[in-house]
């Protein structure tokens, strides 16, 4: 979804998947399939941000559990 994208074309730069983590042009990017967001391990994953791209979340009382 990354790498090839409908609307923007072709990312021109290296993307890879090493150790569960996607790998965008040399930087490693923690990713997690979780249903809830009580259950992302943010701690372990050293978080500054947290982006939410599935449109479940589409209010602040819903997305605040991601916090």
């Amino acid at each position: 979804m990354f790498k090839y994208n409908s609307t923007h074309g072709r990312y021109k730069c290296e993307v890879s998947l090493e150790d569960g983590k996607l790998i965008v042009d040399g930087h490693a990017i923690s990713v997690f399939q979780c249903m809830k967001p009580a259950e992302i391990p943010w701690g372990n994953a050293g978080a500054a941000y947290a982006g939410v791209y599935t449109g479940v979340f589409l209010n602040r009382e819903r997305v605040s559990s991601h916090l």
